[in-house]
């Protein structure tokens, strides 16, 4: 033991507590206040661990956060096309029921315009018979005057025919021709025609050697036409056919022989 240096203590051997105490490795001394914080090696995190790198763990958990990610995009992909194609199909769907209910007003417009325009034509068509039926009240009621004026001339003697007055009766008759003519009143053609019943009315019917049997072989009376209408029907004779002539008996000539 030395004076002045304590306690003697064995080489290589040091006790706890004795001697003088060191500061907390981890206590910021105060003349070190400018200097990095250190901590110890053991809690520090590895940059290893801290990038991932190396991490077993960590490297699973990001593939399986990549897969639900890409799968969830596949999913939000199929359910955009699966909308898209719905939508698709039922605008198809509103396009045929449109073009269908414009094919239905299309036709429904061509049968009202059809419709309209016979109507008119129904109309024009009515018109221009009430206006034929008007006029024939008095064209009918014109032809007994035409009949006496054609009675009187047929039956006028030859050697008044360069008087006056007989020319001014002819002047009379073709004026009136030419009133009937303009509004369509035409004679009814009788001489040689087979007799019509829808024309003609039969006063007789004779045996008339070289006519045929009903056949018109004399006029009685003028008819005429309106248009298509019977204004009067002519009043015509009409051939029948020849009697039967009776057979002789054979019997009794050869008796009287």
């Amino acid at each position: 033991m030395q004076p002045g240096t304590g306690a003697l203590r064995r080489d290589g051997v040091r006790h706890r507590g004795t001697g003088r105490r060191r500061p907390n490795a981890d206590v910021v001394r105060t003349r070190h206040l400018d200097r990095a914080f250190h901590r110890r090696a053991a809690l520090r995190p590895g940059i290893r661990s801290v990038c991932g790198v190396g991490n077993k763990r960590g490297s699973k958990k990001e593939v399986n956060v990549t897969k639900k990610e890409e799968k969830t995009d596949t999913e939000i992909t199929k359910e955009e096309i699966e909308t898209d194609q719905s939508e698709q199909e039922n605008l198809q769907e509103e396009l045929e029921k449109a073009t269908a209910q414009a094919a239905e007003y299309l036709d429904g417009w061509q049968r009202t315009q059809a419709e309209f325009s016979n109507y008119k034509k129904r109309q024009e068509t009515e018109r221009a018979q009430m206006m034929v039926l008007a006029s024939a009240g008095l064209l009918y009621k014109l032809l007994p005057v035409v009949d006496d004026f054609e009675r009187a001339l047929s039956t006028m003697p030859p050697h008044l025919d360069q008087l006056t007055w007989s020319e001014g009766i002819l002047m009379i008759k073709h004026k009136l021709d030419a009133i009937l003519e303009s509004e369509g009143v035409k004679p009814i053609e009788t001489a040689g025609q087979a007799f019509d019943p829808h024309y003609h009315e039969a006063v007789t019917h004779e045996e008339a050697p070289g006519y045929e049997e009903d056949q018109i072989i004399g006029q009685v009376q003028k008819g005429y036409t309106l248009g298509e209408r019977v204004l009067r029907p002519a009043l015509v004779r009409v051939a029948k056919a020849p009697a039967a002539q009776p057979e002789q008996n054979n019997d009794t000539t050869e008796d009287k022989e």
